[in-house]
């Protein structure tokens, strides 16, 4: 249905981009990013949840795609695709950090590039 349709050209555009970058010599890093309303990934603040407010589609769309998302990301790193599952990034964290469903503060955007920095890294070439 419209779930794997969509998943599909997510994961062809990654498959695209990562060959574009690669005929150039730039190394590709997929990231999937954490978002507020993914359920579990991150402890919501009062605040969060009220500045959270999004179109009913969107939330939808998360609770649809996240999960296959994750998986299909785990299937293009096995075909060589560097990926960087950062949806859990937040888990541990109870304090305020999106303005938004799906931008940070300050120490968001720090959290969330110490993991990139690290999968970057971890994906060089020897």
């Amino acid at each position: 249905g419209l779930t794997r349709t969509i998943l599909r050209g997510w994961e062809e555009a990654s498959i695209s981009m990562h060959a574009m970058c690669a005929a150039q010599g730039i190394l590709y890093l997929h990231v999937l990013q954490p978002t507020l309303h993914d359920q579990g990934s991150k402890p919501l603040t009062e605040k969060e949840v009220r500045n959270g407010t999004v179109n009913p589609d969107w939330i939808t769309g998360i609770a649809h795609l996240y999960d296959p998302m994750r998986a299909a990301g785990k299937e293009l790193a096995a075909r060589g695709i560097p990926f960087c599952d950062a949806t859990g990034v937040f888990r541990d964290h109870a304090e305020d950090i999106y303005v938004d469903t799906c931008h940070f503060k300050e120490n968001g955007n720090a959290l969330l590039a110490a993991v990139v920095a690290k999968s970057f890294l971890e994906a060089l070439p020897r």
